[in-house]
């Protein structure tokens, strides 16, 4: 304060100093003007006169210049003082209330004493949630293995079956072949064997014919006819037992197969049963490790709601004591 006094002091005595030196400029001023209208003064006396009045007109500027400069290092000195008391006073205001939150904040100490703990309870949760997480993570991933397993069995069953029906089918034509050719054998040995037998075999070529069956009747004997007739009658048995046989073999071979097939569909469904129970099994895991990482997300969003209302509670009551300390200090 008392280089401000001083500041003041030299401003007034400058000022001062100005106003004299102007009111002796004016008298100057003055005094030229009366000698100047002054009849008698020579021509020397008046250059004379101007140059000292421009002399005094020059030295009037460069006092106020000098009075300017003056006062503006006056207004400089005074912010800079303004400058430094508001400094110095901010330093109280905050020295004062670090010893005061220091000293008397008990309130405060129980609130970061509580943070403290919030900060460590949440940790120890993050990290037993970062286990459980983990443990899921591997429990879901050796489902995963074990559908991708079951659908890839599924598909070596998909295809053994495609391949034993494809291999029953080609068992049943080649069985069908085989039948078909059977049949044309014993057509063959039975022609043959009439051939041999019979000398009236004629009438089996022709019998659609009616000529050619009274030619036979009135060339042949009553005999002969009574024995073909026989013989004829004797194959077509023989010949509806093979075939009677023959589908019955097919028959049962068909028979044969459905029942593989069925067993083969009814241990398709059971798998497929099987894999749904896997399945939804898996879903249900999964479907469980959804919500509790749901309840987790909820659990760190309530941590960290309370940590925030015990900042924006802490920054209040810092705030309030500051004002309470700077209307004290004022």
């Amino acid at each position: 304060m008392s280089e401000q006094q001083k500041t003041e002091i030299s401003t007034i005595e400058a000022q001062k100093k100005i106003s004299e030196q102007i009111a002796n400029d004016a008298r100057c001023i003055e005094i030229c003007k009366m000698r100047q209208n002054a009849a008698n003064v020579s021509l020397y006396r008046r250059m004379h006169l101007e140059s000292e009045e421009e002399e005094m007109f020059t030295n009037i500027q460069k006092a106020k210049e000098a009075q300017a400069r003056q006062i503006a290092e006056l207004e400089q000195e005074q912010k800079l003082a303004q400058v430094m008391a508001d400094l110095k006073r901010r330093e109280i205001v905050e020295i004062k209330t670090n010893q005061l939150l220091q000293n008397n904040s008990h309130e405060l100490r129980h609130v970061e004493k509580q943070l403290r703990t919030a900060y460590a309870k949440k940790d120890l949760m993050c990290q037993i949630k970062e286990n459980e997480a983990l443990k899921k993570e591997e429990k879901a991933r050796v489902y995963y293995d074990d559908l991708r397993m079951i659908e890839s069995r599924n598909d070596e069953n998909k295809e053994e079956i495609e391949q034993q029906t494809l291999k029953n089918e080609l068992n049943l034509d080649y069985k069908k072949a085989i039948t078909e050719q059977i049949q044309e054998n014993i057509i063959k040995k039975q022609q043959e064997f009439s051939l041999k037998n019979n000398p009236i075999v004629i009438f089996e070529a022709t019998e659609n014919s009616e000529a050619q069956k009274n030619n036979v009747k009135t060339n042949c004997s009553q005999k002969e006819l009574e024995l073909f007739t026989k013989m004829k009658n004797d194959r077509k048995e023989i010949e509806r037992k093979e075939s009677d046989n023959t589908n019955k073999r097919i028959e049962e071979y068909l028979m044969e197969i459905d029942k593989r097939n069925k067993q083969q569909e009814e241990f398709k469904n059971q798998k497929k049963v099987d894999n749904d129970r896997i399945y939804n099994c898996l879903v249900d895991n999964l479907a469980s490790l959804t919500s509790h990482t749901s309840k987790n997300i909820e659990m760190q969003n309530k941590l960290l709601y309370e940590e925030q209302r015990s900042a924006t509670w802490l920054a209040d009551k810092k705030e309030k004591d500051s004002k309470i300390l700077h209307r004290k200090i004022c």
